[in-house]
């Protein structure tokens, strides 16, 4: 018998967060809020997703599990023939299928499709909430999920559709390159963008420059590293001490 994508998925989820989440919040399973759904239904409309069935949900998923649950279900596995082939994917230094890695994706949600119920749709978001987006960072995980899914995200169509959204209080700055990135990851050649929503201690910083040439700034945290940005930069206090950033042009 065969695997089934979304049942490996959920076996490969080990992230002590999410059960200790699903503990505190008295809940097994992450359920998405009617809003959020919405949100989603809005960036990946006419895709034929079932938005009425979400299927499974959970943060900071590996993207190690992502490919190891495909590589599974696409087959009629005899397991211990096919962990040889795992193995030799993580040799080959083109490919980098498998890592062993903790490179993961923000959050994942899986729904169903409105036609076809063999196959699913896998909703990968990265999210920013404080600080900006840097190209190292997507490009790094925009060439695993091209090796994993093609091109057009269509090599494992028949078990699921990858779908990829930023969430973030600001747009994206157009220095963000996106030029090779797979093409299901950039419909109209761009990112999809969901607004993230800041709190009462959100913060717009303006910074002097033209749009043709933006100024380039650095956001600094008191505890961590400096980070690039070009143009205006948006960020969200949380409201903790310690956590002052100042602008440094």
């Amino acid at each position: 018998m065969s695997y089934k994508f979304i049942d490996l998925l959920k076996k490969f989820n080990r992230k002590e967060r999410f059960y200790l989440i699903g503990m505190a919040l008295g809940k097994k399973d992450f359920s998405l809020s009617e809003k959020f759904i919405l949100e989603l239904q809005k960036a990946f409309p006419n895709n034929g997703i079932d938005f009425s069935n979400p299927l499974f949900s959970a943060m900071d998923y590996h993207i190690d599990w992502i490919y190891a649950s495909l590589f599974l279900s696409s087959k009629s596995p005899n397991v211990k023939k096919y962990i040889g082939d795992i193995a030799l994917y993580s040799r080959d230094i083109d490919k980098q299928l498998i890592t062993g890695t903790q490179q993961d994706i923000d959050f994942i949600s899986v729904f169903s499709d409105k036609t076809n119920p063999e196959r699913s749709h896998l909703i990968m978001l990265e999210a920013k909430g404080a600080t900006g987006w840097t190209n190292d960072q997507l490009q790094s995980k925009a060439q695993r999920l091209r090796a994993i899914f093609n091109n057009d995200g269509k090599k494992y169509h028949d078990i699921v559709q990858p779908h990829f959204a930023i969430l973030s209080p600001k747009k994206p700055s157009k220095k963000l390159k996106t030029t090779e990135y797979p093409e299901f990851m950039t419909p109209n050649n761009q990112l999809v963008w969901i607004k993230r929503e800041c709190s009462e201690f959100c913060v717009t910083v303006s910074v002097p420059g033209s749009a043709s040439a933006p100024a380039e700034v650095k956001v600094r945290s008191e505890n961590g590293p400096s980070i690039s940005h070009v143009g205006g930069v948006d960020f969200c206090w949380s409201g903790v001490p310690g956590t002052i950033f100042s602008i440094c042009k």
